[in-house]
């Protein structure tokens, strides 16, 4: 899916296909009512659509920090707010509902992978999931699904989203950065809260998932110089410790 965005006066701006722009409308539209609803988590509002043109402007909230710029500087309020999220995503892969017509499962070779399937995200990352400091809550945007699909995704395994969001913490912020920020720790606190909110969440399922592939999917960058493998490679180092040998892991078991 090729799209674009640029912030406008009144609202966010963003491009696409037609059929990216009426997808990402009634997903944020019905993820909005959930996020009401619970009072967990806020999405911004629609203001504007034109799908056939390929067009959506969505409200602008000013002063949000990702969740990257957050764990980038040690802010004090990460761990609240993946607690929050982790609740919040339990709720979507409840209630959230698309028509037939706009239900499309991952490409292969994740494609009928787990029978536990819901209607996802997409693209949960770091950079999409944001704290409101002036409001003191937890936004959502961006639901659409990631490009790197190579098509949208609507309906896949609950730990599809789980999972693509721990990968994004382990790999932002940048290693350089902050070398020692506790991805670990957060990812830890992200899950129970998931697994307290949704009792049917299988740790061994999440841990059978394929990350390797998940991985390769979002990460591999061809023609990166040396110094950017030997991050990746300890990235990746500590993300298959995390996955074998967390505490809080075993005990969600």
């Amino acid at each position: 899916m090729e799209d674009g965005s640029s912030v406008e006066p009144t609202g966010f701006r963003k491009t696409g296909t037609p059929r990216a722009i009426e997808l990402e409308v009634v997903k944020t539209t019905l993820a909005a009512e959930i996020g009401l609803s619970t009072g967990l988590f806020y999405v911004p509002r629609v203001l504007r659509a034109d799908p056939m043109a390929g067009v959506l402007e969505l409200e602008r909230v000013p002063g949000l920090r990702t969740l990257t710029e957050l764990t980038s500087h040690g802010h004090p309020d990460v761990e609240r707010a993946v607690t929050i999220l982790g609740a919040s995503m339990a709720e979507v892969h409840r209630r959230l509902q698309l028509p037939p017509d706009l239900t499309a499962s991952p490409p292969h070779p994740w494609r009928d992978r787990r029978e536990d399937l819901v209607y996802v995200h997409g693209d949960l990352t770091t950079n999409n999931v944001c704290w409101d400091e002036a409001g003191h809550r937890l936004m959502i945007v961006d639901w659409s699904s990631a490009p790197l699909f190579g098509m949208p995704v609507t309906i896949a395994d609950r730990c599809l989203d789980l999972a693509w969001f721990c990968a994004s913490m382990f790999w932002s912020p940048s290693l350089v950065r902050r070398p020692l920020y506790p991805a670990e720790a957060i990812c830890n606190a992200f899950l129970t809260s998931y697994a307290v909110a949704c009792p049917s969440f299988s740790v061994e399922r999440f841990r059978d998932f394929d990350h390797d592939l998940m991985v390769e999917t979002r990460y591999a960058v061809p023609g990166a110089p040396l110094r950017a493998h030997v991050a990746d490679r300890l990235r990746r180092t500590r993300w298959s410790r995390w996955l074998r040998t967390s505490r809080t892991l075993r005990e969600l078991s």
